[in-house]
């Protein structure tokens, strides 16, 4: 059964995941949590939104040079949906209120510390249906 993953990233390396379709772990631990089908909605930091994708091999021939540090493990992906814009979220995004909405974030005064230190988090079947319909809406 597929997993939702919230992958986080910063600017510079959501600019290299777009173009290459590629995402990357210090980690092995992370690497492993991933498989094959399983979905990635970006997470750009400090506090955006960019794009869903799908994870469709663990076996990536031509490694990206992510910036910042040494990403030795890599997936291959391809795209379910970018933004043209970044969606910036905050407490009360528009009519969306995403962090009331989001499983992960409910109930917490200071929701981004969930995030700090992380590169993935697994999310629920509904936050990934939730934010896949924020995404789309801001499409248009």
């Amino acid at each position: 059964m597929r997993k939702v993953w919230l992958g986080l990233t910063s600017l510079d390396n959501w600019d290299l995941i777009k173009g290459n379709q590629t995402y990357a772990f210090k980690k092995q631990i992370s690497y492993q949590k991933v498989s094959v089908d399983d979905i990635i909605i970006f997470y750009i930091i400090p506090k955006s939104l960019g794009g869903i994708f799908k994870v469709v091999s663990k076996q990536v021939t031509n490694p990206i040079d992510f910036s910042g540090a040494n990403y030795p493990y890599q997936i291959l992906m391809e795209k379910i949906l970018i933004l043209d814009e970044l969606l910036i979220i905050d407490d009360k995004f528009k009519n969306y209120q995403i962090t009331d909405s989001i499983s992960i974030f409910k109930n917490r005064i200071r929701w981004g510390t969930v995030l700090m230190g992380k590169d993935l988090i697994e999310l629920k079947e509904d936050d990934y249906d939730f934010l896949l319909q924020v995404m789309q809406n801001e499409q248009f």
